[in-house]
């Protein structure tokens, strides 16, 4: 009875054993053809892929988008499917959920994407002029390598050159103001400048005088005036 018993459970455990290979042997990458077109989906079994919710509209479009850190060719990479479980190539403005770094509160936002042919999301680089932030999302309305990136994505041309010469000067209680090497002030502008021995971006005010401890847009400017990259809006 008691060998029995042990040849039993020792055939159930060879059973549960082999299911479980043959469930990982059938995840992963697997093209599929869909309205005649191939294309890649990603199957965590044999009938079952991720996907994104069908349907998904509105404030909750950014449903529709998995975005998932997956291994191939013996490399993780970041990789993006849709509703119907299609992996994305190419340029992509997806619909996707933010926290603001102030309130902690969460929105939803369109943002630009690049996916290669093999799907693989790029991530701090540049792709047509344009720049991928770490997270994948096109840099816009912001600096990345010493270069600005407009509200478009397109690289403003100028804007990364450092303001070479000249020197703050305080005017009392009303504030400071940047003269240039050629005796004019800077005004209604961004500059790059070389500070205590390190660069840094500073804004100054039609006015002239520097913005100090503000939000400008989506950047903001610490007590002395220098924009903190580390805070986001």
């Amino acid at each position: 009875m008691k060998r029995a018993r042990k040849t039993g459970a020792a055939a159930v455990l060879l059973i549960c054993l082999t299911l479980l290979l043959t469930a990982t042997a059938e995840a992963g990458f697997r093209k599929v053809k869909v309205n005649s077109r191939s294309y890649y989906r990603y199957y965590t079994s044999k009938t079952n892929y991720i996907k994104g919710k069908k349907g998904a509209s509105g404030t909750k479009a950014y449903l529709r988008w998995r975005f998932l850190n997956l291994r191939k060719n013996g490399k993780t990479a970041t990789y993006c499917f849709d509703e119907n479980g299609i992996m994305q190539t190419g340029w992509k403005r997806l619909a996707v959920l933010k926290t603001d770094s102030r309130t902690k509160k969460k929105t939803q936002r369109i943002e630009w994407y690049y996916f290669d042919s093999s799907g693989k999301m790029y991530k701090n680089r540049t792709k047509n002029g344009h720049y991928l932030q770490s997270n994948g999302a096109m840099l816009t309305n912001g600096v990345a390598n010493g270069v600005y990136y407009g509200a478009d994505g397109s690289a403003v041309p100028g804007y990364h050159q450092k303001a070479t010469g000249g020197s703050f000067v305080k005017n009392g209680k009303k504030g400071t103001k940047f003269r240039k090497y050629d005796g004019s002030y800077a005004s209604k502008e961004w500059l790059c400048i070389k500070k205590n021995g390190k660069y840094g971006w500073y804004y100054f005010y039609t006015n002239g005088y520097l913005a100090k401890n503000k939000w400008l847009g989506t950047r903001h400017v610490d007590k002395n005036g220098m924009w903190d990259k580390t805070k986001a809006s």
